[in-house]
């Protein structure tokens, strides 16, 4: 009888309008959840098999549609440790599953989930607001390569960075083809007799010091640190040669304490001493640059021994093109063992008398385009890059997020290493995954298997920013008129629907 049908197409109708109310009350209650997706509704018509020109209706169903590729809105949260997705993908997490001695277990389960409220907790880990762990994967400290495939709970450390002794200088620059001095001579002999060190003036004593420094001109300084993380101040000058102006000759700074047997020299020690000696064309390009080797000095260059080993400068030579010119600065050696490098009064070697440290390598550009002899009249060096690789210890401060989805680390002494990256993963049907409580998700057969996103591919990372919900309440009221007045109209069905069936009753009487 159709009116039992009408009856029942309108239950059907009650029901599913009911089913759509809850997701706009869920909608509306989640409108401030970090990453939350809201879900909407949707119905299907229930045709009974019937020829076309008897088919009737059989009421609806209704069903929940996901939005989880639809994206909210992105807000700055002023907390580094936030993230929010622009684009496709998911975050990797896991829920604890214990406790033990103070830290976490788990079992390995991943789950997916667009919330990127995190914050580090007491020890390291990335925590989110519904307590989910970030997973990703590690960075080697020392060379920045991703170390493993697979996504792990990513702990960052938060201790003390260790110093690190500096191994290679970048000294980029353009020495002036007249060199502006205090004697307005502007050359020197570095093969000159001075009567002193038995090497001549490629050392420079408190004898003619001041006689170098009216006759060069300052190359600038930089701090290097030693393996201990002691700050050591370097200082370069350079001298234009007596007899080949195309030459220049660069000196190091080592005050007055002598690199032989650790001991140190009175009146006559050395100051200054020749690193190098740079040679130009006519172009003012670099073709030769040669070191200088001191491992011989006189009897009077040391107190403790006469011809004691020393330390050779050794130079790249001819300048191929491509090819990376640079000077080497030995740096082993133990205590006293005679040849260490000395920078500025202070041995660069470490607390052990027989632990070596390798050499620091002083680099000059490629191909030697780095160094230069134009003219400049200011006739003074004209510092293009001056740099090193070394630092001292420092404490862990905070951390940031790059643009190419990496952890950093910041530290008190201004270093910042990258301690791990955050991999990212996608699925081909996005809306078939199986929500869970805090806003995560699980695969399932109908979502695919993840998909892992390989650096910045696809989506964008953005740290100090969170995703809104994606919940418009504007759009959920509307819906919820929608809702009411199809809800009622379905109580009119079946208020109709008993009167009529009432009137048939009435027949009887």
């Amino acid at each position: 009888m159709g009116v039992y049908q009408a009856m029942q197409a309108a239950v059907t109708g009650l029901r599913g309008n009911s089913l759509a109310l809850e997701h706009i009350s869920g909608n509306i209650s989640n409108s401030r959840t970090t990453g939350f997706k809201r879900t909407e509704s949707y119905f299907v018509d229930l045709i009974p098999s019937d020829t076309a020109t008897l088919q009737r209706s059989s009421g609806t169903l209704a069903f929940a549609r996901g939005t989880m590729d639809v994206q909210g809105g992105l807000t700055n949260s002023y907390r580094e440790t936030h993230m929010a997705i622009n684009g496709d993908g998911y975050f990797t997490v896991e829920a604890p599953v214990s406790l033990a001695d103070g830290y976490p277990t788990f079992y390995g389960t991943d789950n997916f989930t667009r919330r990127g409220d995190f914050d580090l907790d007491k020890n390291g880990y990335l925590v989110n607001g519904a307590g989910y762990y970030l997973k990703g994967l590690d960075v080697d400290r020392t060379t920045g390569n991703v170390a493993g495939t697979l996504p792990d709970i990513i702990q960052l450390d938060t201790g003390n960075l260790q110093p690190k002794a500096t191994s290679s200088l970048t000294y980029e620059l353009n020495i002036p083809v007249t060199p502006l001095t205090a004697d307005g001579n502007g050359i020197w002999d570095p093969t000159a007799a001075d009567g002193v060190t038995g090497v001549g003036q490629s050392q420079i004593t408190t004898d003619n010091e001041q006689s170098f420094l009216d006759a060069s001109i300052t190359g600038g300084a930089i701090t290097v640190y030693n393996p201990n993380g002691a700050p050591i101040n370097m200082q370069f000058r350079w001298a234009q040669d007596s007899a080949d102006p195309t030459q220049y000759h660069l000196y190091q700074y080592k005050n007055d304490k002598l690199n032989v047997n650790g001991g140190r020299v009175g009146g006559t020690g050395v100051i200054w001493e020749q690193m190098g000696t740079a040679q130009f064309d006519a172009t003012g390009a670099l073709t030769t640059l040669t070191g200088v080797d001191h491992t011989v000095h006189g009897a009077a260059d040391v107190t403790g021994g006469a011809n004691a080993t020393g330390q050779a400068y050794a130079g790249s030579g001819a300048v191929a093109a491509a090819s990376q010119t640079s000077i080497s600065i030995p740096g082993t050696g133990g205590l006293g063992g005679g040849d260490a490098m000395i920078i500025d009064g202070v041995e660069y070697i470490g607390d052990s008398t027989t632990a070596p440290y390798g050499d620091i390598t002083l680099n000059f550009g490629l191909g030697g385009l780095g160094l230069t002899n134009f003219a400049d009249s200011d006739g003074q060096v004209t510092i293009n890059d001056l740099g090193q690789n070394g630092y001292g210890s420092g404490e862990f401060v905070e951390v940031t997020i790059t643009s190419e989805n990496r952890i950093r680390a910041l530290y008190s002494n201004g270093v910042s290493i990258d301690q791990a990256e955050i991999q990212l993963t996608r699925f081909n049907a996005d809306n078939n995954l199986r929500r869970l409580d805090g806003g995560v998700f699980l695969e399932t057969s109908e979502s695919g298997p993840p998909i892992a996103m390989y650096g910045t591919s696809g989506a964008t990372l953005n740290g100090g920013t969170l995703e809104s919900s994606n919940v418009d309440i504007a759009d959920e009221f509307t819906k919820l008129i929608v809702t009411q007045q199809a809800y009622a109209a379905n109580t009119r069905i079946v208020s109709t629907s008993d009167e009529m069936l009432q009137e048939v009753l009435n027949m009887k009487r």
